[in-house]
C-alpha cells in the first residue's frame, strides 16, 4: 500500500512540475488587407495578421507568396528577417519622432501616444494629433485601422476580413 501511495504522490508532483512550467500561448490569427507606405515601405496586399502573448505578426501576401514579414516583440520589430530595435526600426522606415510602440499599437488597434486626444465611440476611437513633428489622424473602428501622418508622408491602413479565431 505505502508503495501505490509513494507512486501516486511522484506522478501528481510531476505533473505539477510539468503543468505549471507550460505557457499557455494563445493565437489569434485574423486575415486583413493591409497598406504601409513611408518614403521606404511600399507595401499593399492581403495579410495575415497574427498576435500571441509573446508577439504581433503581420505576414502580407501577393498571389500566395510573403512579399514581407513584420513580427514584433516587447524589445524588437523584424522586418523580412532583419531585427531592429523598435526605435531603430521607427527611424529607419517611420518616422523618429514616433514612440516605439506605435506600430505595434496600431496593427493591434490601440491607442497610440498614450491615448493622447482620444475620442471613443462604441466601435473605436479617433485620435488627431498636431506638433511640429507629426500630423495625425488616427481611426480605429470595427475592422478598420486607419493612420496618416502628413508631415512624414505615412499611411497605415488595415481591413480585417473576419472576426478572430483563437487557435490553442
Amino acid at each position: 500500500m505505502g508503495s501505490l501511495l509513494n507512486r501516486v504522490f511522484f506522478v501528481v508532483v510531476i505533473i505539477s512540475i510539468f503543468g505549471s512550467c507550460a505557457i499557455k500561448n494563445s493565437v489569434e490569427s485574423r486575415p486583413a488587407i493591409a497598406t504601409i507606405k513611408s518614403k521606404k515601405l511600399k507595401l499593399n496586399s492581403t495579410a495575415f495578421l497574427k498576435t500571441t502573448t509573446f508577439y504581433t505578426s503581420l505576414n502580407l501576401y501577393n498571389v500566395g507568396n510573403v512579399v514581407a514579414d513584420i513580427k514584433i516583440n516587447s524589445t524588437k520589430i523584424c522586418f523580412d528577417n532583419r531585427c531592429f530595435k523598435k526605435s531603430d526600426f521607427n527611424h529607419l522606415f517611420l518616422s523618429s519622432f514616433y514612440p516605439d510602440d506605435i506600430l505595434q499599437n496600431i496593427i493591434n488597434s490601440k491607442p497610440i501616444y498614450n491615448a493622447l486626444n482620444i475620442n471613443r465611440y462604441n466601435n473605436g476611437f479617433t485620435q488627431f494629433l498636431k506638433s511640429k513633428d507629426v500630423d495625425i489622424v488616427y481611426k480605429v473602428d470595427n475592422n478598420r485601422v486607419y493612420f496618416k501622418d502628413k508631415k512624414n508622408s505615412i499611411l497605415i491602413k488595415i481591413r480585417i476580413l473576419s472576426q478572430p479565431k483563437g487557435n490553442k
